[in-house]
């Protein structure tokens, strides 16, 4: 992937978001974000699980690429 990656909430029906970027030495920051009661989580296992349930599959199918 090359660029930036970005999934917008959708309120009502989705107030879920993430994005991707690339930093230096081939490496990903990867910031989910929810609002309301879908705060994302702390452990690994339950942030992938958060981005599998993003409106776009895009940022879980990069995540599961790179894991």
């Amino acid at each position: 992937m090359k660029g930036n990656l970005l999934v917008y909430p959708n309120p009502p029906r989705q107030n879920r978001g993430g994005s991707i970027s690339p930093v230096e030495n081939l490496r990903w920051m990867v910031t989910l974000l929810g609002y309301g009661v879908n705060s994302p989580p702390s452990t690994e296992e339950e942030f992938i699980n958060y981005a599998k349930n993003l409106e776009q599959p895009d940022v879980y199918k990069q995540l599961k690429m790179d894991t």
